[in-house]
């Protein structure tokens, strides 16, 4: 699994709205602006995959990336792969035992729940917490909240679990006891898995994450009919209530049903409420206040069941009936908590799973930006209030931060709509001294014509002072650089207003009085764009 990309934007879609800038939790989407067209752009180090964007976006410019493809073709060239399902995963899949009988056809060999790894997770973190090695702990089921962890909250490493997340449990469960050597993949809820897959710290022991979204997907491509295939059933099952880890709070019922009410687990989801939530846990741990011997956090509101790569989910309330339904049926077995935890006691060996992490916050740190002022001056930012504006059309809601990312070159001053204003002040006002000398110009040609009034060379001299004009106006034209477009048509009325001089003349016409009413005309030309630029300023 190499350091591709997963959530990239399709630029011809992208409309430069700056929606998905504004909901995205660590400033990691950066607008460019390339042959004045806004788009927003990724930055791979700074993000952390919570999928925010992704719904964000409208316009369906956000692309996503997994490993199905590459599965499919591995098992075309007969790779050995054994597959891990996550049961957030299934349940988007009402046809999964179809699905598995087409794979296993496919070449599939195991085919094992995932279940079991969480199971393992919950004996390992209550183990850890019976040792005493920690007091208290943020599980890490969820890579997102890792990621954001390791790189804006470094000082709460020594917090996180110090055991892998339950699919790579799961998959050192296979490597170990079970010895099954083949490639394993993951059918997955989420494609922040495949950046865990890749940590140096998780042993690459997954090699493909395909989620369920891509695989539905594929398998329409592809015209494939799962009804036309046999059911096939996991290999391997959880042995415990790890089956419901997927919804917020499940870890919890994973807990109580081993430990009872004796260990304070504290439930939270969303990525909102995981970084609220986390500044105030690290003060907590600051102040020596008492703090939940575990945290559960999932980066997606209603769980990995409705997870970044789940695709078109199911409705919710399905979900958690069959969840409940699954709950119900195992508790009727009557299975003892504690002989499930003394199973795991004597067949597995908590050091084999253990994980360890590493601070990457140097790799997302911003240059220290002491003084804006360059900044807000070319915003046209020159007062306290102004530079205080905080509105959204620049994505972020707050001018320190908008102007701090363009100092960083994260963003362009264009994107700012004080900043459009400002030039379009400036562009009035230097219109309003363009046409102040271009109107006295006509004025005094207006005054000729009536004192020559009659006369044809005296109309030749007219129109070369007409022609003159247009020059003028041109060369005014191209120095007004972007506003020059609208200075451009006056200098074309006026070549036309010469034009039609020297033509009376070539003519021995000699109706100066219609040339005086093209004169009006162009007056009048005039007034009607400084009203329009007017009108656009209020």
């Amino acid at each position: 699994m190499d350091d591709r990309l997963i959530i990239g934007t399709r630029q011809e879609l992208c409309e430069g709205c700056n929606k998905c800038l504004s909901k995205c939790p660590v400033n990691a989407n950066n607008a460019k602006i390339t042959d004045n067209r806004n788009a927003v752009l990724i930055d791979r180090q700074r993000c952390i995959y919570c999928g925010e964007c992704i719904t964000a976006c409208d316009h369906h410019a956000r692309l996503t990336y997994d490993d199905t493809e590459r599965f499919f073709e591995r098992l075309k060239e007969g790779a050995k792969i054994s597959l891990l399902v996550d049961p957030a995963a299934y349940h988007s899949l009402p046809s999964y035992r179809r699905l598995f009988g087409y794979l296993k056809s496919l070449g599939v060999n195991l085919i094992m729940d995932m279940s079991l790894g969480a199971d393992i997770v919950t004996w390992a973190y209550l183990r850890t917490l019976e040792s005493g090695g920690r007091s208290t702990m943020i599980a890490q089921p969820c890579p997102v909240v890792v990621f954001y962890i390791q790189k804006y909250k470094p000082e709460l490493i020594p917090y996180l679990a110090p055991i892998q997340s339950p699919a790579l449990c799961a998959a050192i469960y296979m490597r170990k006891y079970m010895k099954v050597e083949d490639e394993l993949a993951l059918l997955s809820p989420c494609f922040a898995k495949e950046r865990e897959f890749s940590d140096p710290n998780t042993g690459s022991l997954v090699a493909y994450n395909v989620t369920a979204e891509k695989l539905k997907a594929y398998l329409k491509d592809q015209g494939i009919r799962l009804d036309s295939y046999p059911e096939a059933e996991f290999d391997r099952h959880g042995i415990g209530l790890g089956f419901v880890f997927g919804r917020p709070g499940g870890l919890k019922e994973n807990v109580e049903f081993y430990a009872g009410d004796t260990v304070w687990v504290k439930q939270i989801a969303g990525t909102e409420d995981m970084i609220q939530y986390l500044d105030q846990y690290a003060q907590r741990i600051q102040q020596n206040k008492p703090t939940p011997a575990i945290v559960d956090i999932l980066n997606c509101r209603h769980g990995c069941n409705m997870g970044t790569g789940i695709g078109a989910p199911p409705q919710f309330d399905d979900v958690e009936r069959r969840i409940d339904e699954q709950k119900k049926a195992f508790l009727q077995k009557g299975k003892k908590p504690e002989a499930i935890l003394r199973e795991m006691d004597e067949g597995l060996t908590l050091a084999d799973f253990a994980r360890v992490y590493t601070d990457q916050s140097e790799s997302v740190r911003l240059h220290a930006v002491t003084d804006l002022n360059s900044i807000y001056e070319q915003l046209g930012k020159t007062t306290e209030r102004s530079r205080h504006t905080n509105c959204y059309a620049c994505g972020y809601g707050n001018c320190e931060d908008f102007a701090t990312a363009v100092m960083n070159g994260d963003n362009d001053v264009r994107n700012c709509v004080d900043f459009s204003r400002h030039k379009l002040r400036s562009g009035r006002q230097e219109f309003g001294n363009l046409f102040q000398g271009l109107d006295q110009q006509l004025e005094e040609m207006n005054r000729k014509l009536e004192a020559l009034r009659g006369s044809g060379a005296n109309l030749n001299n007219i129109s070369m002072q007409t022609r003159v004009i247009s020059i003028n106006a041109s060369i005014e034209s191209a120095r007004a650089g972007q506003y020059g477009r609208a200075f451009g048509v006056v200098a074309s009325e006026i070549r036309n207003l010469a034009n039609k001089s020297t033509e009376i003349i070539q003519h021995n016409q000699t109706s100066q009085e219609s040339l005086m009413a093209d004169i009006l005309e162009l007056e009048r030309s005039l007034r009607s764009i400084q009203a329009q630029m007017d009108e656009a300023l209020q």
